[in-house]
């Protein structure tokens, strides 16, 4: 499993395994939230599948442009709290 939902998948299994620390786990869990809550956000998801094609067509220009609207994307989020 790749992607978001195979991070997903792993963190939720070392988030919930107890032969690991406290620490590990919590780390883990903090990941796990943040990952989904940037896949529930259809914005950001729209933007990932447009840095996700332009990489297939080799387009430079395209993917510089919009991995700059994305950090401005989760920066604005971040200064909100949303």
């Amino acid at each position: 499993m790749y992607g978001r939902d195979g991070e997903l998948a792993q963190l939720n299994k070392d988030r919930n395994d107890s032969s690991l620390s406290k620490f590990v786990r919590s780390q883990a869990d903090k990941a796990h939230n943040k990952i989904s809550e940037q896949m529930k956000d259809q914005k950001l998801m729209r933007m990932r599948l447009e840095l996700i094609n332009a990489a297939r067509a080799q387009d430079n220009v395209a993917q510089d442009k919009i991995q700059k609207r994305m950090r401005a994307y989760t920066k604005e989020d971040r200064e909100t709290g949303l």
